[in-house]
């Protein structure tokens, strides 16, 4: 107002100085003014809410950290102490001394920004091009099944699987399983029937069952759609199939065994004694999982390693704790045959293994599967038909059924061990027959699936 007059900023008054100095210190002490300062120093200027160059880089390096975070599947709790090793690291960077993300922030950016963003750009991708949809149901323990919907889309140029989303279901009949796919197409504005051009799942009923099933129901809105069944899922049951043909008791002991030391800390504790005395590694018993495709081989190869340490571990069992259990598990690992079909398995799983991992390649396959597959049939196939007759016959039209092309049984190829074992100890003709026959059943089931 004048040169008699003083401005407060904080207060937004005029103060008319008749004392000078005195009414200054005057109103810096009253509580109002004091209650403004306080505030006034929480508001930011003008000139901090511009962005500088270096913010923008502090956002890009909080991103990019996030970035890496989820692409390396690494916890989330690990950002609360990344940034703080980068500090220590990157004394002279200014981007580094300011990057402050923890792992509540981390987890935001990934779920509301990066993770946004990325699903409404394939969303887009969906809306404009055509697209193939790959679908899994949950198998877990969990109270909630889940169906997991991938897409297979062209970007810049390239194919590339999305992640598309996991929705929740009740049940997992067919008809829920395609209410549930319709729905979220149409929610997200997606036009299925014009751009979904192919359909691939598991073997199981609900999903590619010839009449109600998720690919019937998705056919007849998309005549055109290409279904393809799951090629893994399909050679892993020519192994599960053939494993039928072999006595039962061999896949029960496996599992037996698995249970009585499952959750027993003690026993588990005792076993490795008897490790220790036949000079075995210490390893953990396997369990044989159906929904684990390549682990019953490694079941096979665990329980071979450690036979002799099991024997000695459940003759002492018997004697000590006197458990039907126990008594049925030494009678199954006494039966000589029983390590004969686990010499068998051990020889012949690989090559169903082999086959499957070829399939699950994430680089492109497809000049290689014929051929792969044909070498693996011709395996089977060499273990007990003449070669004289598949030298001669072509292997489309080879009859793998025939007994007329078979080899003597005492001429079937079983594996190197299984020879030698054979060869070294005396058995039973008639048991030898019987565990040729069933190795025989095996392999032609095997055969017939292939």
């Amino acid at each position: 107002k004048g040169d008699g007059y003083a401005y407060c900023s904080a207060c937004d008054v005029h103060l008319k100085l008749t004392a000078g100095k005195t009414d200054l210190k005057r109103h810096s002490g009253n509580k109002k003014h004091i209650g403004n300062s306080k505030a006034v120093k929480g508001l930011s200027s003008l000139s901090s809410l511009m962005v500088s160059k270096t913010d923008n880089d502090v956002k890009e390096g909080e991103l990019r950290l996030a970035g890496f975070i989820a692409e390396h599947d690494l916890p989330m709790s690990i950002a609360d102490h990344l940034p703080k090793l980068m500090k220590t690291v990157c004394k002279d960077s200014k981007i580094a001394e300011k990057i402050k993300c923890g792992r509540t922030k981390v987890t935001g950016m990934l779920t509301n920004v990066t993770g946004k963003e990325s699903h409404e750009q394939l969303l887009g991708l969906l809306r404009e091009h055509k697209f193939s949809l790959i679908v899994d149901e949950s198998t877990d323990k969990g109270c909630v099944k889940h169906l997991c919907m991938v897409a297979r889309v062209i970007d810049n140029d390239s194919v590339r699987d999305f992640f598309l989303t996991l929705i929740p279901l009740k049940d997992a009949t067919a008809q829920t399983l395609y209410n549930s796919v319709v729905k979220f197409f149409t929610e997200n504005n997606i036009s299925y029937k014009e751009h979904l051009i192919g359909f691939t799942a598991d073997g199981a009923n609900s999903m590619l069952g010839a009449h109600n099933s998720l690919s019937a129901l998705l056919k007849a809105d998309v005549p055109h759609l290409f279904i393809m069944k799951c090629i893994c899922h399909s050679f892993a049951l020519c192994a599960s199939n053939a494993c039928l043909k072999l006595p039962r008791s061999v896949e029960d002991l496996a599992r037996d065994i698995y249970s009585y030391f499952n959750c027993s800390p003690k026993r588990i504790g005792e076993l490795e004694e008897f490790q220790v005395f036949t000079n075995v590694k210490p390893h953990k018993i396997l369990h044989p999982c159906q929904t684990r495709w390549l682990s019953l081989h490694m079941v096979v190869s665990r329980l071979l390693e450690q036979y002799e340490a099991l024997k000695l571990y459940f003759i002492n069992a018997v004697m000590v704790d006197r458990f039907i259990a126990t008594e049925t598990i030494l009678q199954r690992l006494s039966n000589p045959f029983t390590r004969l079909y686990y010499l068998f398995l051990d020889f012949v799983l690989p090559i169903f293994n082999n086959i499957n991992k070829l399939m699950q390649s994430e680089s492109t396959q497809v000049h290689v599967l014929y051929h792969s597959v044909s070498c693996a049939l011709r395996t089977v196939l060499d273990c007990y038909m003449r070669e004289s007759y598949l030298s001669k016959t072509p292997l489309k039209q080879i009859k793998f059924r025939d007994p007329g092309n078979f080899k003597p049984l005492e001429e079937m190829y079983l594996g190197v061990k299984v020879g030698t074992e054979l060869r070294s100890r005396q058995y039973d003709r008639q048991d030898v027959n019987s565990f040729r026959k069933s190795c025989l059943d095996f392999l032609i089931e095997a055969a017939s699936d292939i």
